[in-house]
């Protein structure tokens, strides 16, 4: 079963990264970098939201509501259209109070502002979203996607040494991200984009 970090970095091709990159007025690298952190660590948020039974049904009831997966076969329409503000809330729900830290926090790794990745971060969420209701149409239901998000944010731990999405999702709530722990989650995932 193809892992949900790999379903989106299919989507994420050289096309993709520059229509993304015109769109946020950002360089193409920096961008990627920013992508190379992001979509890891919203793919483990969904995954520790989706840990408690009350989350997962949250989360299934959502991509049956709201996400269709067939929104990655028209991606590049998505782009031309540009997020919603209903868009934007995907991160907030699933980073909660962790996303202007998380904002930060790959904006200095990557070269971009704060505003800049938040625009980011309302373009990936629907992206995720996406993902993970195909994966979930495809892979056996709600039970699929929940091995999928493990699967993915086991690989992103391995990659990262599990520090930054363990500080972000799972530490004593101070906000404080690790700008180095940040820049080697992109690092690590370095090849799975383009």
């Amino acid at each position: 079963m193809t892992d949900l970090i790999d379903l989106v970095s299919k989507q994420l091709d050289a096309g993709t990264l520059a229509k993304i990159s015109s769109q946020l007025g950002a360089k193409p690298s920096s961008t990627q970098n920013a992508i190379e952190s992001a979509v890891p660590l919203l793919i483990a948020a969904m995954n520790r939201n989706a840990s408690k039974p009350q989350g997962a049904q949250q989360l299934a009831s959502a991509l049956e509501r709201d996400h269709d997966g067939s929104m990655l076969d028209h991606l590049s329409g998505f782009l031309n259209k540009g997020p919603s503000s209903s868009d934007n809330r995907i991160a907030d729900h699933l980073l909660g109070s962790k996303r202007d830290a998380a904002e930060r926090g790959i904006g200095q790794a990557s070269g971009l502002s704060s505003d800049t990745v938040s625009k980011l971060m309302a373009t990936l969420g629907p992206i995720v979203m996406a993902a993970a209701s195909k994966q979930m149409s495809q892979n056996g239901g709600l039970g699929g996607l929940l091995e999928s998000l493990g699967s993915s944010e086991s690989k992103a731990k391995q990659s990262s040494g599990g520090s930054v999405l363990s500080s972000l999702l799972d530490g004593d709530g101070d906000g404080d991200v690790d700008i180095a722990d940040l820049t080697k989650l992109g690092g690590g995932l370095l090849g799975r984009f383009l």
